[in-house]
């Protein structure tokens, strides 16, 4: 079993205008081991409109009841912040106080050992600078198999999960939200070839909507603050996260069945972690051909 955490990391929990969703995901974080110990922060935000008023009541009537935890609390906007400044927001608020954080949206089930996983690889990697963030999530085993020979529980990798994910105060603080050096970033062809490769062009995408046509969207400036400090993500190998948001009803999610993952319901959890911090070539090859459906090609054009 997972040693005795003497330290819990509070949870942020970030909900908006889906209901169920945000129900399902509270039934199954309040299941976790060690959610009696865990301090749990929501942020609500605001309607962007009258039109999502009534959904976003009803998500704040179901986080008014909320009981599991060692203590909760309820940041309710009285108007719209959108997806990006609610969770930069919100991390930064928890993350100053603590020291460390586990994020988790409204759309995101837990496997009831989701807690003990964060809070033992926050314990042990504090001190490995380069790892910049544990995620929970991994995608299922029919989409990427992880070799036999790998002996680990968990694989670092260049490119940032954010479906499910923790981190310390001194990695976070290394973020440029405002993102002031990206063209200058943007006119280095290494730079930019480079990033393709470790994280790659769809995220080069994402990152060129958010900052030139402001598209509402956090997470590739994370992405992007890792690979300028040279951060790994550390993901397990089997999947704490179930991902039901892809339904077509997310802000920056389509419908995709493909990634659900079937949690285990067990409360005994065992995990064999590397000290070394180190990049597995053939995990990382075929993390980067699902992540990016364009990577192989890009990298065959070298």
């Amino acid at each position: 079993m997972i040693n005795k955490i003497k330290k819990y990391t509070p949870v942020a929990l970030f909900v908006y205008k889906r209901p169920e969703h945000t129900r399902k995901t509270l039934e199954a974080l309040c299941k976790n081991i060690d959610a009696d110990k865990t301090d749990l922060f929501v942020f609500s935000d605001a309607a962007k409109n009258r039109e999502e008023e009534n959904k976003v009541q009803e998500v704040r009537n179901i986080i008014s009841n909320i009981k599991g935890f060692k203590s909760v609390k309820i940041i309710k906007q009285s108007s719209n912040k959108g997806l990006a400044n609610s969770i930069i927001d919100g991390v930064s608020k928890v993350i100053s106080q603590y020291g460390t954080v586990i994020v988790i949206e409204e759309d995101l089930i837990t496997a009831p050992t989701t807690l003990q996983y964060f809070n033992k690889c926050l314990t042990t990697y504090k001190d490995k600078c380069s790892v910049f963030s544990i995620s929970a999530f991994n995608y299922p085993e029919h989409l990427l198999s992880i070799p036999d020979s790998y002996p680990y529980d968990v694989y670092y990798i260049p490119r940032m999960q954010c479906w499910g994910w923790a981190t310390w105060q001194d990695r976070w603080l290394k973020a440029d939200w405002s993102m002031k050096n990206f063209q200058d970033f943007c006119t280095n062809e290494t730079e930019t070839s480079a990033y393709q490769y470790w994280i790659g062009s769809n995220s080069l995408k994402t990152l060129n909507s958010c900052v030139t046509d402001g598209k509402d969207v956090w997470a590739c400036r994370w992405v992007y603050t890792h690979y300028k400090h040279q951060g790994m993500c550390l993901c397990p190998v089997s999947s704490y996260i179930d991902n039901i948001g892809l339904d077509g009803t997310g802000e920056n999610c389509g419908h995709n069945s493909n990634y659900t993952n079937n949690l285990s319901q067990s409360t005994e959890n065992t995990l064999n972690l590397p000290e070394n911090i180190f990049i597995e070539p053939d995990i990382f090859k075929r993390f980067m051909t699902l992540a990016d459906p364009g990577w192989q090609k890009d990298t065959c054009n070298e």
